[in-house]
């Protein structure tokens, strides 16, 4: 993927099975911001394995903290577990 618009056409047009296209925007922080489909959808295949949280963090469209794969991940049951080694998170001011 080269763009948002790249990889929301992408999805728009595979019926939502474009993984690559999921995992750009969720590297990228887009899905965040996007329209709540957007959101959950990311949060459902992260949650399925077939896709993995971003390397770094995001904040989505009210500029909540979305954690990053070194700040945790989903088990089996699909519960988010961070992990030892997740740096706090400081607000800016």
């Amino acid at each position: 993927m080269n763009s948002l618009l790249d990889a929301i056409q992408s999805i728009e047009d595979s019926g939502d099975f474009d993984a690559d296209a999921w995992q750009y925007l969720i590297d990228k922080g887009h899905v965040w911001k996007l329209q709540g489909y957007y959101g959950r959808m990311a949060i459902d295949l992260m949650k399925q394995g077939i896709c993995m949280p971003a390397p770094e963090r995001h904040t989505d469209y009210w500029g909540n903290l979305v954690p990053s794969r070194n700040d945790g991940y989903f088990d089996s049951t699909g519960t988010w577990v961070w992990t030892d080694n997740a740096v706090e998170f400081e607000e800016e001011e």
